[in-house]
């Protein structure tokens, strides 16, 4: 993230007007002189060559004045006076009446606009489905849930933190060592269904939700994700408020987002304002990578799985992580909805999520060495290759079956390179169950190639 001042009214001593000497006349002295209707003050006493005496505009008549003309002169002068400043006067009020006219013309007429553009937006969000999350109907994370109140107009964050607050919950889960806390927001509320993040409440012995009113409910935890970091409680309470949800897809960067939940854990339920610096970011929270789009809007310890709205109050996203380092501020992450309600709806049908590949194998990351043994019982350090380790690999999967064996080191996925366990999973990730894929293999010091059709993965207790 000094000026000179010039008076274009000041006369300079060349401009000023000499005083005119009064001719000499044997009648009766006149009245005293008219005063001018303006005067300059002289240029500056002592200075340059002023006349001295008066200065004014003209000289004075030097036609003698009758007897008594002046009292007509005086009531002339006063009659004139009056009406001028009638005129004026009446003018002005004219004038006042029409700019208040045109004033109310034209905010009648813009009113007018606002109300048909308010009404065509609530006639496009009738439109909208509003069925609960719980059902078998499909969603694509574009407006699907909808407050009853919504109504599409852009609100100051004020109006949307009091429209939707009612909507999140702070939420605590309990450890054999501890407690954790959190935020979340009810996304079905007749069957009482909460979004929050997967690391929340991951492994808890209990679950229990607070709305903003004081009210608690203990939840139950119906599935969650670690891959993106999703879970969905349910709470058996009548009266609930869900979201609107909007469309992640079509977020424009540079625009904002607000945030609400539980920073800490005990500023609860408070409002957070940013704009959205990116899209399609992505995130690495150990194994694997998320997709978020970036805020500078302040999220912390405590905010994990609030919601973060746009301008219309629609939830597009999850706050879900931060950039934290001595030398950087401002950098937060958020779950695209889209992503976020497609998962959730898999783990409240399902209890996982459909579709997901799998390969059947356990893999580790290859330094690019490892250790052989001889004839003789010595351990020889030799080089292989970078790349995913196959350590477990199960008789039934699709790698096994595409003749994959333990100690295979996977060095590509299609074209893809691998160096790491994690270039694996997260390569694997990027198709679906059913896709055939290729895996280049490093095998007795030689790059073989294997073709994998990918298994549907489901969780042990399935």
């Amino acid at each position: 993230m000094t000026d000179e001042f010039f008076d274009p009214g000041r006369q300079t001593p060349e401009e000023a007007v000499p005083q005119t000497t009064q001719p000499e006349t044997t009648s009766a002295p006149d009245p005293e002189p008219r005063q001018p209707e303006t005067a300059y003050p002289p240029y500056g006493a002592g200075q340059g060559s002023a006349p001295s005496g008066n200065w004014n505009y003209a000289p004075p008549s030097a036609e003698r004045t009758p007897a008594g003309a002046g009292e007509k002169v005086k009531k002339r002068r006063t009659g004139v006076i009056v009406g001028v400043t009638l005129a004026c006067v009446t003018n002005f009020v004219l004038l006042v009446a029409v700019i208040l006219l045109a004033v109310f013309v034209m905010n009648h007429s813009l009113s007018g606009q606002s109300r048909l553009v308010a009404g065509e937006s609530s006639t496009a969000e009738e439109k909208v489905s509003n069925t609960p999350i719980g059902t078998d109907e499909p969603r694509n994370g574009s407006g699907a849930i909808v407050n009853p109140d919504y109504t599409g107009d852009t609100m100051t964050p004020a109006q949307l933190y009091e429209q939707n607050v009612d909507s999140v919950v702070y939420v605590e889960a309990t450890y054999s060592n501890g407690k954790s806390m959190g935020s979340g927001f009810v996304i079905d509320d007749e069957n009482g269904y909460i979004l929050t993040n997967h690391h929340v409440v991951n492994k808890a012995t209990k679950v229990a939700i607070t709305l903003v009113n004081g009210d608690s409910y203990e939840a139950t935890v119906i599935g969650g994700d670690e891959i993106n970091d999703i879970a969905v409680l349910k709470v058996e309470a009548k009266g609930l408020r869900k979201v609107t949800v909007g469309d992640s897809d079509s977020i424009v960067i540079g625009s904002y987002v607000n945030v609400i939940g539980n920073p800490l854990g005990e500023l609860t339920f408070t409002i957070t304002r940013g704009i959205i610096g990116a899209v399609g970011r992505s995130i690495n929270t150990g194994e694997y990578n998320v997709n978020v789009f970036q805020t500078d809007a302040a999220i912390n310890e405590g905010n994990s799985g609030g919601p973060a709205f746009d301008d219309q109050g629609r939830v597009i996203g999850i706050a879900s992580a931060k950039y934290a380092d001595v030398a950087v501020e401002g950098i937060g992450f958020c779950i695209p909805i889209n992503d976020a309600l497609r998962v959730a709806k898999d783990l409240v049908d399902y209890g996982y999520v459909k579709g997901r590949p799998n390969f059947g194998i356990a893999v580790s990351t290859s330094s690019g060495y490892a250790t052989t043994t001889d004839a003789f019982g010595r351990r020889h350090l030799i080089e292989t290759t970078p790349g995913a380790v196959v350590e477990e690999i199960s008789e039934n999967g699709c790698a096994a079956k595409a003749g994959v064996k333990v100690g295979d080191i996977i060095t590509k996925l299609n074209d893809t390179k691998i160096t790491t366990a994690a270039d694996l999973i997260n390569a694997k990730l990027t198709h679906k169950a059913g896709d055939t894929v290729t895996l280049e293999i490093f095998r007795d010091d030689e790059l073989i190639t294997v073709t994998v059709t990918l298994d549907e993965y489901q969780p042990s207790d399935k």
